[in-house]
Order: C-alpha cells, then structure tokens, then sequence
C-alpha cells in the first residue's frame, strides 16, 4: 500500500493579514490626525469667539466712561446703554453691548458683550483723573497740614505724576527753553474750559482765561487779569506778580517745589527733588482777589477723562 503525505504551508494568507493590520493602523493614525485637527479648530473657534466678546465688552467701557463726561446716570441694573450694535469696517454686525452703572460711589461700570447666545462681562472700578482738588483758594504744598493737601501731591514724584496725566490730556502746550519766557494770551472761554500745560516759564496777564493752567517754571503775573479755574505752578514752584496788577482768580492756586533751579539748555525744567522745596508766592503787595470756588476747578477738571482702577471680568 501507498501512502501520500501532502506539506501544509502555515504562512499561507500572512500578507493579507498583514495588509489589514497595516490598513487598521493607518485608518487608527489618520482619525487621530482628524480629531486632533478639529480639536485645534475649535480651540481656536472658542479663543476667536472669547477674544471677540472681551472686546465688544470693553468698548462698551470705553462708550460708558465717554458718555459719563456728560453727565452721571442713577445707578442701577438696568443698562443706561442697551443692545448697541457694533459693527466692523465693512458694516457686518460683530455683536452687542449693554453698559451699566452698578455704584456710584466707588463709581462701578459694568459692561455685558453678546455674540449669539454667548456672553462676558466685565467690571471696572472707575476714578476721575485730573487734578486733586486744592483745599482753599491758595494752597503751597510745602509746610501745607498733611491732612489738608491730598497725599498723592505731598512729594515731588507724586505731584509729577499728575503733571504727566495732565500733560498727556492738554489741549494747548508750551515748550520754552530754559531761558525764554512764554507769554499767554487769552486762554479759552467759559464755554470752553482748556487744559494749558507750560514746560517752562509763563507770563499771563491782560487777559482771561478759563480751565487748567499748568506752569512747569516761573509764573508771572501781571496788568489787569482775570483766571476761572485751577493755576498750578508745579515745578521751579515760583508765583510773583511784576508791575501794577489788579487779578481775580475764581476756582484754586496750587504752588509746588518740585524740582531744582539747576536748569540749563540740558535739563530745561530742573533735576527732580528728593523732597519738595519751599514754594514761593509773592505778589509784591498789588490787590489780586483769590476765590476759593469748587464749581470752577470741577469745570476746570471735567475735560479730564474716568479711568479704570481697578477690573474684573467674568
């Protein structure tokens, strides 16, 4: 008898197997690389859309803090500015914004940015810039009571650092150099307070003027004058009157030594002091009428923009 014996292959149909492994594979790395990608796609879709309200949140901040220069609403909910639209360059809607005033005192805006049904709202705690009100009609920094003279004021980095807010916010400005003397003319009206800022020496008279006056050097006055509002001399610290001069000044006088006489052609208004110097006022005996009046340095005050001290968002 004849026996067959048939060889079986066991690697047969291995490459098939492998094929499919391999396809599994691929199939497995490029879902990943989908999912992946569209994650990415909306993390970016979710930073857009959070960027986008943020900023229809913030410039219904920035609309409220305009619209306070004209007047302080009652606080409450409910929103003195509803639903305006904001609109980008091309006139398609980006989304709305609803302004609040929560509290008057600390004056509180609040700020609600829609898109869709998404929201942010952002809360800022407001302060009126400008400068501190002076406590009477004529006020000298130095040997002032502390608890008279507003202690932001009572060193000279801190009297200089309302000079570069107001400087930042004048509507006409002067540089002199270190020996020239700038000569003012009438200053405003009283349907237009200005913001005069003099980095140097000032002389003013024969005029009148309306709103801040503020004089880094030597401040003369002199002739016939009349002034509504604030004067500070912060800086050489230095008020005199030459010649005959009848004044009226209505609103404050603030007069501070802040920096040395060292000026030169180099250093044109004087190096910063450590501690204020001794401010001078002499008006040389002439009749000048100084008018302590709070409703002239708010009026001198108010071209001064609400800013933010302190923020929140939710």
């Amino acid at each position: 008898m004849v026996v067959k014996c048939e060889r079986f292959d066991s690697e047969r149909g291995i490459g098939l197997v492998m094929a499919l492994m391999t396809l599994l594979l691929l199939s497995l790395l490029g879902a990943a690389l989908l999912s992946a990608t569209t994650v990415d796609v909306w993390i970016a879709d979710n930073y857009w859309a959070a960027t986008q309200l943020l900023y229809l949140a913030e410039s219904g901040i920035e609309d409220g803090r305009e619209a306070l220069q004209y007047g302080i609403p009652v606080a409450s909910p409910i929103p003195f500015i509803y639903e305006k639209r904001l609109v980008d360059r091309s006139g398609r809607e980006v989304g709305h914004y609803s302004v609040s005033l929560l509290r008057a005192n600390p004056l509180t805006l609040q700020s609600t940015g829609s898109v869709g049904t998404a929201r942010k709202t952002v809360e800022v705690r407001l302060a009126k810039s400008g400068f501190p009100i002076p406590p009477a009609a004529v006020t000298l920094s130095e040997g002032a009571p502390a608890d008279i003279v507003d202690p932001r004021v009572k060193t000279p980095a801190g009297a200089e650092r309302f000079v570069e807010g107001i400087a930042l916010n004048a509507t006409d400005r002067f540089d002199a150099a270190w020996d020239e003397t700038i000569v003012l003319g009438p200053v405003g009206s009283p349907a237009d307070y200005r913001v005069v800022v003099v980095n140097g020496d000032c002389e003013f008279g024969n005029a009148a003027g309306y709103g801040v006056l503020l004089v880094r050097g030597d401040l003369t006055v002199r002739g016939n004058f009349e002034w509504n509002g604030l004067i500070l001399v912060i800086g050489q610290g230095t008020m005199r009157s030459t010649g005959p001069t009848i004044g009226w000044i209505t609103g404050g006088v603030f007069v501070s030594r802040t920096r040395d006489a060292d000026r030169s052609s180099a250093n044109s208004l004087g190096t910063l002091l450590p501690h204020l110097g001794a401010a001078v006022l002499d008006l040389a005996g002439n009749p000048m009428t100084m008018q302590y009046s709070q409703v002239e340095t708010d009026r001198a005050n108010h071209p001064f923009p609400y800013v933010p001290v302190s923020y929140r968002e939710y």
